[in-house]
């Protein structure tokens, strides 16, 4: 077990559901990840996941690990930050999500954020579909790659 003094409020604490190694950390103008060393047993902070200036402007009321493998967090003014491998991947306002959601199911203007955890994985479920469209072109890119092309001139 290990232990560290934070000298900011902390509200919310997980555990990454597929590395258990990994803690993250939230709370009024912070969010962190932490590496645990069971070598050692020790905790360290690993580097801000927003930059500093924009991390100390915001209040991380919650945030939870989806579909295992996306950091999603969501501020008082309701803006989502999804982060994947700790790299930033959307940053959207709630509103947007919502009125999406809303547009899905036939009606409503989206006002009401809704439930953030839907949220979650609304976003999470988008930067899969664009990771997976990404390597799907990076692969077709490697593909065209190695072709040849032989001319014949007459």
């Amino acid at each position: 077990l290990a232990f560290k003094d934070i000298k900011l409020p902390v509200t919310r604490v997980h555990v990454n559901p597929r590395k258990n190694h990994e803690i993250s950390v939230s709370g009024p103008k912070y969010l962190r990840l932490w590496g645990y060393s069971a070598t050692d047993q020790s905790l360290a902070e690993v580097d801000a996941l927003v930059p500093l200036k924009d991390e100390r402007e915001h209040n991380f009321t919650d945030h939870c690990w989806v579909l295992g493998n996306f950091l999603c967090a969501v501020t008082s003014k309701g803006e989502v930050y999804l982060f994947e491998d700790s790299e930033l991947r959307l940053q959207i306002p709630a509103r947007e999500v919502g009125r999406e959601r809303a547009q899905q199911r036939g009606g409503g203007t989206g006002d009401d954020i809704g439930d953030p955890n839907e949220d979650a994985r609304v976003l999470a479920e988008r930067a899969q579909q664009a990771r997976e469209a990404e390597e799907t072109r990076t692969a077709e890119l490697a593909r065209l790659e190695n072709v040849q092309v032989h001319c014949i001139a007459p």
